[in-house]
């Protein structure tokens, strides 16, 4: 399992923006490998590290077939094309998509704990130590204390950070805005996304990504791709209503209490992509 790999620095919110400036720079692709890479992006070797995983954790970049370098993913190409500094709402909640699904080649999540908190952990209130003892339980006890409280610092600060002390602050975290996680009192609350049509699009790619199969029940939504942005079943149907009103190729059929999800989209997905781009960024500006 996975653990730790951040070097206990969460995301943040200028990171991407660094990471895609230092790897286009004279075609370095190599610059997060390189060991005296961290040379050339100015930061430390652990934050290196941190930022590789960070891109890669992302779907940002993937590593090159010959694992020496790496290259832009579909989803950073366009990252890189519409919003590099990821100031949109759609580009967040992608990032904190594939951040909370993505799997290794052996098929296990690149971030067990991200995948636990949001897809295995059904608690909306949790303290830190609820947190923690249900990633024991998740890793069957295989992990050091040290690190499992490193996990679930940076776990939190990713989706609470966002408090700047001056303009200049570059210790915010990238996901803060989205609203995930809120403090309340000695609890952490699992908060859902805006429903809007960013958040619309990005549910939309995310279940064309994670399509087995064409028709769905709406309740197999809400739990493979609703509870990644702590959405109950009325939410999904309300984005996805949104979805018809913007003429996507979706149905909702709803029989006898056994409500129904058709997708009919033709497009690759890196097709799919940039035309969700173009849309949200329209809306958004």
């Amino acid at each position: 399992m996975s653990y730790g790999r951040h070097q206990s620095f969460y995301l943040k919110n200028h990171w991407i923006n660094k990471g895609l400036k230092a790897l286009k720079l004279e075609e370095n692709w190599q610059v997060l490998i390189d060991k005296h890479g961290y040379k050339d992006l100015g930061i430390g070797k652990n934050m290196q590290q941190s930022l590789r995983y960070w891109l890669e954790a992302t779907k940002i970049i993937e590593l090159s077939d010959d694992k020496k370098s790496h290259k832009l993913t579909h989803f950073g190409e366009q990252v890189d094309k519409f919003d590099s500094g990821c100031t949109y709402y759609f580009t967040l909640l992608l990032i904190h998509y594939f951040l909370t699904t993505s799997v290794e080649n052996s098929g296990e999540p690149i971030s067990h704990c991200f995948y636990w908190f949001f897809i295995e952990n059904k608690d909306h209130f949790l303290t830190k130590e609820k947190i923690k003892e249900g990633l024991l339980n998740f890793s069957s006890h295989n992990i050091a204390d040290n690190t499992i409280n490193k996990d679930v610092d940076c776990l939190i600060q990713s989706y609470t950070n966002k408090e700047k002390n001056h303009p200049e602050d570059k210790n915010v975290s990238l996901l803060a805005d989205l609203g995930l996680i809120k403090r309340d009192k000695t609890f952490y609350v699992k908060s859902r996304i805006h429903i809007n049509r960013q958040s619309a699009y990005a549910f939309y790619y995310a279940l064309v990504l994670s399509k087995d199969d064409f028709i769905y029940t709406v309740d197999l939504v809400t739990q493979n791709i609703g509870s990644v942005f702590n959405l109950n079943r009325t939410e999904v149907i309300e984005l996805i209503e949104i979805l018809l009103e913007e003429s996507f190729p979706i149905n909702l059929t709803r029989t006898n209490n056994l409500d129904t999800v058709q997708i009919k989209e033709i497009r690759s997905n890196k097709e799919l992509l940039q035309y969700i781009y173009e849309r949200a960024i329209k809306h958004e500006n």
